[in-house]
């Protein structure tokens, strides 16, 4: 069985701290921080994606965003049942 050389490499950015961080984590795993990154990289191939779950923050839409403004200035009715509620609604 032929096994993969490694003679291509890819040259990145990243923050100082991320990368210690992330070579501390490594080290604790027993491999160095290439290895890691191999790693990543085969879990994207082999999910054929990214390996975890992605997603945009949430941001408030207009309509969300004035129920907002008025919880916190008071605008607003309490009920002790969902009917009373629906009813309020005139559900």
């Amino acid at each position: 069985m032929a096994t993969a050389t490694k003679d291509s490499s890819i040259q990145i950015k990243v923050d100082p701290k991320l990368k210690a961080d992330a070579a501390g984590i490594a080290e604790e795993l027993g491999m160095n921080l290439s290895t890691l990154i191999n790693v990543y990289l085969k879990r994207v191939v082999a999910e054929r994606g990214i390996p975890f779950p992605l997603a945009a923050p949430l941001t408030p839409n207009a309509r969300t965003r004035q129920a907002i403004r008025d919880l916190r200035a008071g605008k607003t009715k309490r009920f002790d049942t969902a009917e009373e509620a629906l009813r309020d609604l005139g559900i």
